[in-house]
């Protein structure tokens, strides 16, 4: 045995460890059967009393905390018992008014403002996004989406630091477009549509066809 092997077994043991966690993780996310809890960093002592056998914990911005725990062992879910910062709220879809209606299309036009987006990044939570739309394209073809994280695609690479969904980068998205087809590399879609009319009136390019413009054409998206 060389100087390396120990350290070689050593790495390989973290990394099963690793990915049994994110593999555990995952199936505590997605099931039915653990609630969902945002922790805030002055509430972090009370994680020490969660059993990791029965919970899942992950680490968000500002001190935050994800923590998925089976409700088999928990209380009824009530704001008496729970504190209401702690329940994750429920949204639903909204509706979008005319770009002309919003006073979009003259602040696009005013000579010496031209807000179009550029150098500007949104993200969308939403039902997903058609990105073989052509307004979500550039004029050579490429895609104007840095990224897509679909919740409900649990067979790819998550996002670093999550363990659930999939990502599909910018990289990959380009190189299904250039594909015959594309659902075989990126087979993420929007099957509601709310996701990409969201998204197509916030950011989606020219189609002159159709004479349509999104309310910022140069905008870059992120998409969950």
């Amino acid at each position: 045995m060389n100087d390396r092997e120990p350290f070689i077994y050593i790495k390989q043991m973290y990394m099963k460890g690793f990915f049994d966690l994110e593999e555990n993780c995952k199936e505590k996310i997605i099931s039915e059967d653990y609630w969902d809890f945002i922790i805030p960093l002055y509430r972090d002592e009370e994680l020490k009393e969660v059993n990791p056998e029965n919970a899942c914990i992950q680490e968000m911005d500002f001190g935050y905390k994800s923590v998925s725990v089976d409700r088999r062992i928990l209380l009824p879910l009530s704001f008496r018992e729970y504190w209401y910062s702690t329940i994750p709220k429920c949204y639903t879809l909204l509706d979008m008014q005319p770009l002309d209606a919003a006073g979009i299309i003259t602040l696009q036009n005013y000579p010496t403002l031209q807000l179009m987006g550029d150098g500007i990044m949104i993200g969308f939570l939403d039902t997903g996004i058609d990105y073989q739309n052509r307004v979500f394209r550039n004029l050579d073809g490429t895609t104007r989406i840095v990224g897509i994280w679909d919740q409900t695609i649990q067979t790819g690479r998550t996002p670093q630091g999550l363990y659930y969904g999939t990502e599909y980068t910018e990289e990959m998205i380009n190189a299904a477009l250039r594909s015959e087809d594309p659902l075989q590399i990126v087979p993420s879609v929007d099957t509601d549509g709310h996701g990409t009319f969201v998204a197509s009136a916030s950011a989606g390019g020219a189609e002159v066809g159709k004479q349509f413009l999104g309310a910022a054409p140069e905008l870059l998206s992120m998409v969950n």
